[in-house]
């Protein structure tokens, strides 16, 4: 069975649809009840409807759309603390559940839970991120068993929560790992006939912020586009390394203009490093620079 593609969640829209339709149903029954004129209320509506439109052609005239930062803070919950964000998204994990055509209910396997940074280092704060992990993953678990959705064979069900700029701060996003979207490289959670195993897990702990991989030549840098990102800091390229797995080994090469140090030792040229857990790699040879922690799952 192929996996589908869970489908991505910010916060509760239904919710929000049918208040706000509440409350302009109820704003159009206290002017009927006042006024009681049918022709005054619609034509009301018109013309809100028309300003509405002109608002937003303006915008766009403008050039402003939804990924503007003006609609982000507006999205933003701020008074909520990474605790309070994962509360609330533990309770939605059946939201990426899908229902296939013949009435049964389909769950991804491996579930990205998306906060924003300031959220996830919150949350560093009060408990390590690894344990996180480890609760969000029973809760998941036991919402599939609940549901008695399917997920793939052979694929143990697994919940990560990641550092995401895009999601504003006090919201959150429920995806399916995006490693494992059809399209992109074949993960290496895969098992075909005569292949090895996965990789072992590699996963690098920087400022509470998570990010992980099992693919073997995955780049890490501060850059959307890097497979493993890190923190947007001045002292760290937008590729400053790639890692590479080999017989379950894991290597790094430094490619970032200010250096990498493995456990304070720097990387020279395109050497290849072996990495082992609990490594501490430095991202650049400043005093000040960004530090990770190495974690090796296997």
């Amino acid at each position: 069975m192929l996996e589908p593609v869970a489908g991505q969640r910010v916060g509760t829209r239904t919710g929000k649809i049918c208040v706000i339709a509440s409350v302009i149903a109820a704003c159009c029954l206290a002017y009927l009840v006042s006024s009681g004129s049918l022709v005054g209320i619609s034509a009301l509506l018109l013309a809100f409807a028309v300003l509405g439109f002109a608002v937003v052609a303006a915008l766009r005239g403008l050039g402003i759309g939804l990924d503007n930062a003006l609609f982000g803070r507006l999205a933003s919950r701020p008074w909520r603390g990474g605790r309070e964000v994962l509360r609330l998204a533990l309770r939605h994990f059946p939201d990426v559940f899908i229902t296939s055509p013949n009435g049964a209910l389909l769950a991804p396997s491996a579930v990205e839970l998306g906060m924003n940074p300031a959220d996830v280092q919150s949350l560093a704060e009060i408990i390590e991120i690894s344990i996180v992990n480890t609760f969000a993953t029973e809760a998941y678990a036991a919402e599939v068993a609940a549901f008695s959705a399917q997920t793939v064979p052979d694929r143990p069900v697994q919940v990560r929560v990641a550092a995401d700029s895009k999601v504003p701060a006090g919201r959150y996003q429920i995806r399916q790992r995006q490693d494992l979207v059809p399209g992109s490289a074949m993960p290496a959670t895969s098992r075909i006939a005569g292949q090895p195993g996965p990789n072992p897990l590699l996963r690098l702990v920087t400022k509470g912020a998570v990010t992980e991989t099992r693919i073997s030549g995955a780049s890490a840098g501060r850059t959307q586009a890097a497979d493993l990102l890190l923190p947007n800091e001045p002292t760290l390229s937008r590729v400053h390394a790639r890692f590479m797995c080999d017989d379950k080994v894991w290597r790094i090469v430094s490619l970032g203009r200010n250096g990498v140090l493995v456990n304070d030792s720097p990387l020279s040229g395109e050497e290849q490093y072996v990495i082992n857990d609990g490594d501490v790699i430095r991202w650049g040879r400043q005093s000040g620079a960004v530090i990770s922690k190495v974690e090796i799952l296997r």
